[in-house]
């Protein structure tokens, strides 16, 4: 899937349905995420990740601005505002952004949302964040794009600045013959985007452990630790778990925790 079709998706997806577009809960398919809980799920996921960085003693310098990459609506940005004096949330669906800023009147200045589609992210200033947090996000970006926003990131993070990653490293699935043809063929997306039938779908990629290590090198940060988590499980939904790389299955998520130089 192309970057360009990957964007249709996603605004696709937000239109229809932005809750469970973001947390794939089947029984939560059709509009059934009550908000509340909703975002209740981004309070217990920042803690935990909180508390991971606690104990690797590898916080941020600095708590002025973070930024949540692939914001949706605002789940884990509204939970980062506990954390951070301001918290930038931005998305590639316009619909996300929108609905983002609607639901957030009250948090004033505290929570920002910007829509973006350029791996560059001309949007922010380099070396004005503190902390960067993606999660269940950049495994959704074909992989060039996906790379160019890692590089991105560690641009815009202040010496001293965090970033918290999610992505995929490999893909241990074994797709049979139908399936792979059906996945170049890509019909449903194609139709969809025409207006037929609902065909948005939600395609997933890889960045290997070694091209993440290459991009901090070049971007002057250096990864303190590399854990796995279930973020690629269907069952996911905002309830993060720590694995053993060895009980994988479908993919080997790596949750990244890098700082910058």
């Amino acid at each position: 899937m192309s970057y360009k079709t990957s964007l249709k998706n996603w605004e696709g997806l937000a239109k229809r349905d932005p809750l469970w577009s973001i947390l794939t809960n089947p029984n939560k398919k059709g509009n059934r995420w009550e908000p509340d809980l909703f975002f209740e799920t981004g309070q217990i996921e920042v803690k935990a990740l909180w508390s991971i960085l606690v104990e690797l003693d590898a916080l941020p310098l600095d708590t002025t601005t973070a930024l949540d990459f692939g914001c949706g609506i605002g789940r884990l940005t509204r939970a980062l505002s506990g954390y951070f004096d301001q918290v930038i949330g931005v998305d590639a669906a316009p619909t996300m952004v929108i609905e983002a800023k609607n639901m957030h009147q009250a948090y004033g200045e505290k929570l920002r949302f910007l829509h973006n589609v350029d791996p560059s992210m001309p949007i922010l200033d380099d070396a004005s964040l503190d902390f960067v947090l993606s999660v269940i996000v950049l495994q959704h970006i074909p992989t060039s794009q996906s790379k160019q926003f890692l590089s991105s990131f560690l641009k815009k993070l202040k010496s001293g600045g965090v970033l918290l990653v999610q992505l995929p490293s490999a893909d241990l699935r074994r797709p049979s013959i139908l399936q792979r043809i059906k996945s170049k063929i890509k019909i449903r997306e194609r139709l969809a985007q025409i207006g037929i039938g609902q065909g948005f779908h939600m395609s997933m990629h890889c960045v290997t452990e070694d091209e993440v290590q290459k991009i901090c090198l070049a971007g002057q940060a250096t990864i303190v630790s590399t854990l796995y988590t279930n973020h690629t499980d269907p069952a996911y939904n905002g309830n993060l778990r720590l694995m053993k790389k060895e009980e994988s299955v479908d993919f080997v998520s790596n949750l990244y925790i890098i700082k910058k130089d």
